[in-house]
């Protein structure tokens, strides 16, 4: 009999295999019941329950063998913790390790296998989750710490695991939705030869108790525990998606039929959530939006925000193709505070490039219809999209760009690079063999912009920057153009002017745009050598495998502890220059599009507009206009088509125009930078306008106002000094 299974009752203590409610229970002395560690490091420093422990504990205590046999060790979920020194956490090691494997995580998973098979060759590893490359060959000889993988949902696989291992046996070919290594005895494998795929995993179709609930001892307490740390949470209502877009391994569960989960576990868990203050949720929906439901779902996490003020906010994924119900759910969610924007999943808007990765979406003008709805209800846009989709091209990409702002979509383009996940249907050889893929390992700055400088982030992404047909050096021109993009239109420093000439007088946006990228910033004294800089970081990008993305500001921030994304290093430079800026801009677009005799004045406004460290919320500030911008503005606001305007009214006089911003608590007064130094105010204008997302809401003044009669009149009312005039 192996020692694990010597008799309970010969160790210190007494252990009775069941009491009345049905679980075991461990009586007096030292606990010597086999161990089993969960390891879910969360993708950040700020932690997520650690859910996976929950789900495969509760489901051991309700279908396994014996449900008190086992000592499940504490979760290791704070990926600080599982960056450090194992042994100062743990006293023992593991005698069942289980992995919950993602991109941003794998590497740390690694290590913590690792670990536990030093201190105790004979623990069994185990690796879930999107991110065990199972269709590698040669996977277990690369990683010979890890015994098996499991594929898809991992309760009924790791629990007849765990009934296996406590009968004895260490064969595990029985157990289907496992890859183990081509041996009958478990042994590794000697040379090329593929692994042993046991069959497609059972998977729960019934979803009645709560993971969260069942072990909500050990939950509150690691919430008590770091009480005032912000905390994330995961929230499923249901699993599978029934989409294949070939990109995509949403949690191994797509291309499958969707399973719902109780509606009063999940109305227990929105409540528990509020009580025990988590501060954000992350909806695991594939397609929120997809079922009818899901309307009242979105009413029950409003209502709990309102009842506890936890979360104060949420991120879903909405279902591509219920628009109608989407925009109900958007607007329910904005309304209660838990989010600020709408995220469109566009991914791109050419029909053969999406067709090329097995996506769909609705029409373009159902996608207008959406956008219309959801600016009526004062709801930004960010908008998902994929750059490098094997098939797209340059011209492609960048009238993508151009339609989007067509469409009235004009903030926060969340542009994200083509990336490998191993086992999404891109991953596959056939699929990369078609496209001829070339790809790189690199870590970069992703959805944040930002990071801490000496982050020494280990998250290494597989990113195409190549196929037949589409060169490395198209890959750098289309970020490239992304970049001064989303800088200078979603953070409306060059917004304004193209909208004027695009209504008013027909000049397309990717015109506009091809004319700022591809000529003025390669030639302004200001911008280019900014567009140098970017141009050169990504061509060490591409060849360097320890380069990131990030670009330091140590020259205006010399104490500063973080790094940018090139889109906030290039906002923040032009904003630093910004009275050399619009001089050299109004010159050359006025030599460009001489047709338009506004334009001048237009671009005058739009220099008025950015959030710059000197601004005083407390006292405003106030500029001349000739003609009526914010209304000629307001009017295009909510178009999402084309239609001719007229040129803007013209004052008799200068009319006055002043922003206040002390009572836009919705923003979380970002716009109060102190009665510090210049310095400390540029230090705070760093944190809390560049840092934010790249939009106008957080970039420009809103909404400014037009006083009514002459702007004499209104001046002598303030002090010089408060005075701004570049019109």
């Amino acid at each position: 009999m192996s020692p694990t299974m010597a008799s309970l009752d010969s160790v210190e203590g007494t252990y009775n295999q069941r009491d009345a409610s049905g679980k075991g229970v461990w009586h007096g002395g030292r606990d010597r019941r086999p161990r089993v560690l969960i390891s879910e490091p969360s993708a950040s420093e700020t932690p997520f329950l650690p859910y996976m422990t929950g789900i495969l504990k509760s489901y051991w205590e309700h279908y396994g063998s014996d449900p008190g046999a086992f000592q499940w060790m504490e979760p290791l979920w704070i990926r600080d913790e599982a960056k450090g020194d194992l042994d100062a956490i743990y006293a023992e090691a593991p005698d069942v390790l289980g992995l919950s494997c993602y991109t941003w995580n794998w590497d740390l998973q690694c290590k913590v296998a690792r670990w536990a098979k030093e201190r105790n060759p004979a623990c069994l590893v185990v690796a879930g989750g999107p991110d065990p490359d199972y269709k590698d060959s040669l996977f277990f000889r690369k990683h010979p710490y890890i015994d098996m993988i499991v594929v898809k949902d991992g309760e009924i696989p790791f629990t007849e695991i765990l009934n296996t291992w406590l009968a004895g046996g260490r064969d595990f070919r029985h157990i289907q939705g496992l890859y183990l290594p081509q041996s009958a005895a478990g042994l590794q494998v000697v040379g090329g030869t593929p692994h042993l795929y046991t069959g497609p995993a059972a998977v729960p179709t019934e979803f009645r108790y709560s993971p969260y609930l069942e072990q909500a001892s050990m939950y509150e307490r690691l919430r008590q525990e770091r009480k005032n740390v912000w905390i994330h949470a995961t929230l499923e209502t249901n699993r599978g998606c029934p989409y294949t877009c070939s990109y995509c391994d949403w949690g191994s569960s797509t291309m499958s039929k969707l399973r719902r989960f109780e509606m009063e576990r999940v109305e227990a868990e929105v409540e528990w959530f509020g009580k025990i203050g988590v501060n954000f949720l992350f909806l695991a929906d594939a397609n929120f939006g997809i079922l009818a439901r899901d309307l009242e779902i979105a009413d029950r996490l409003g209502e709990m925000r309102a009842k506890f003020g936890t979360p104060v906010g949420m991120y879903y994924s909405a279902a591509k193709n219920n628009p109608d119900r989407v925009v109900e759910i958007a607007r329910k969610t904005f309304n209660s505070g838990l989010v600020g924007e709408h995220v469109l999943a566009i991914q791109h808007t050419d029909e053969e490039v999406l067709a090329g990765t097995a996506r769909s979406n609705i029409s373009p003008a159902k996608y207008r219809e959406v956008v219309a709805q959801l600016s009526a209800h004062g709801i930004a846009c960010e908008t998902q999209l994929i750059l490098g989709i094997p098939g797209d091209t340059v011209e492609k990409w960048k009238n993508c760009l151009a339609e989007l702002m067509s469409w009235g979509v004009h903030d926060n383009y969340q542009a994200s690079p083509y990336a490998l996940l191993p086992n999404a249907p891109a991953a596959d050889p056939a699929f990369q063999a078609k496209w001829q893929l070339r790809t790189i390992d690199r870590c970069m700055v992703y959805y944040a912009g930002s990071e801490e400088k000496n982050a020494g982030t280990d998250i290494k992404s597989r990113i195409v920057v190549g196929w037949k047909g589409y060169s490395e050096q198209d890959w750098i021109e289309q970020v490239l153009y992304t970049v001064f993009v989303r800088a200078y239109h979603n953070r409306s420093l060059t917004r304004m002017p193209a909208i004027y000439l695009y209504y008013v007088h027909g000049v397309p946006y990717r015109a506009y745009y091809d004319a700022i990228v591809d000529e003025f910033s390669r030639s302004s004294l200001v911008v280019a050598p900014l567009y140098k800089a970017i141009q050169q970081l990504y061509e060490r990008f591409l060849h360097d495998p320890d380069v990131s993305d990030s670009m330091g500001i140590d020259e205006e921030f010399p104490d500063a502890t973080v790094v940018l994304d090139p889109v906030k290093w290039l906002y923040m430079k032009t904003c630093l220059r910004i009275d050399e800026f619009y001089p050299e801009l109004s010159s050359f677009l006025r030599r460009r599009f001489p047709q338009a005799a506004n334009l001048g004045s237009v671009i005058d406004y739009q220099m008025q507009l950015p959030v710059l460290p000197d601004y005083d919320c407390k006292r405003g500030r106030s500029f001349l206009l000739h003609h009526d911008w914010p209304g000629f503005f307001q009017s295009a606001q909510g178009l999402t088509e084309y239609r001719v305007m007229d040129e803007p009214a013209a004052f008799p006089q200068p009319r006055h125009v002043s922003v206040a911003e002390q009572d836009r608590a919705g923003r979380d007064r970002f716009m109060d930078f102190g009665d510090g130094s210049a310095e400390e105010r540029r230090d705070r204008w760093l944190h809390q306008s560049i840092r934010r997302n790249n939009s106008a809401e957080f970039s420009n003044h809103r909404h400014p106002t037009v006083a009514v009669g002459e702007a004499g009149d209104l001046l002598e009312q303030r002090s010089s000094d408060e005075f701004v005039c570049r019109s």
